[in-house]
């Protein structure tokens, strides 16, 4: 793993809150020394916040049946169980609910 990386992995786990305290005030002041390391820690940490700012989809009454609806028309797959084919010579038993 080369410096580079390491440098991408540290500013991404800085933005996401994942380093101790102790590491990230290392990265601060090794980015206090590098304007570029101190940029995209900053463009990380605006992702961040968007991305945890973002409440996510709606799903509201239907939704489901929406999803399905398109997941059977794109792939072909049937939403709704199929009986099974009698084997040779079983009986078939109808029940009334």
């Amino acid at each position: 793993m080369n410096l580079e990386r390491v440098r991408e992995i540290l500013a991404s786990m800085h933005a996401g809150n994942e380093l101790t305290e102790e590491l990230a005030s290392e990265l601060m002041a090794a980015a206090a020394a590098d304007p570029a390391l101190m940029q995209e820690i900053k463009e990380l940490e605006e992702v961040c916040e968007l991305l945890h700012s973002d409440p996510g989809p709606y799903f509201g009454d239907g939704s489901d049946l929406r999803i399905r609806a398109r997941i059977q028309e794109e792939e072909g797959v049937p939403m709704s169980p199929s009986e099974p084919e009698p084997a040779p010579g079983q009986l078939s038993l109808f029940l009334q609910t």
